[in-house]
């Protein structure tokens, strides 16, 4: 388990050194209502998307944005260590899974081939 972790902060611990992109300046960096009184209660109302910057409806990423952004800075190199946190804590939750399944050793594998998806990288560096 360790290895695949290990495996995975290897090799997009690169994306710690990236700026914002794409939809993060919306959501994140020029959002004025990140973190204000009242913004807790509006991502479960019907004004989650007036305050949000969201497209889609997902308040507990919203949140997760508003307490990093409070506890650590608004710079970009929170939220990429976030990503990475928790894509390997993915990782590390496919494995389990795997075991439960009775994939035994081969759990490993269905571990690193998460850990380092050769098609799609914009869940851990965006």
């Amino acid at each position: 388990m360790l290895f695949c972790a290990v495996l995975a902060v290897v090799v997009y611990a690169r994306i710690m050194w990236n700026g914002f992109t794409y939809d993060d300046y919306l959501v994140i960096a020029d959002n004025p209502h990140l973190g204000r009184p009242g913004f807790v209660q509006a991502c479960f109302s019907d004004r989650y998307f007036a305050v949000s910057g969201e497209a889609t409806y997902r308040p507990v990423v919203t949140l997760v944005y508003a307490l990093l952004a409070r506890v650590a800075g608004s710079g970009p190199m929170v939220f990429h260590a976030a990503s990475l946190f928790f894509h390997v804590l993915t990782v590390l939750g496919v494995i389990l899974l795997a075991r439960c399944l009775g994939l035994g050793r081969w759990a490993f594998a269905a571990g690193a081939a998460f850990a380092v998806p050769p098609m799609l990288t914009e869940a851990v560096c965006g």
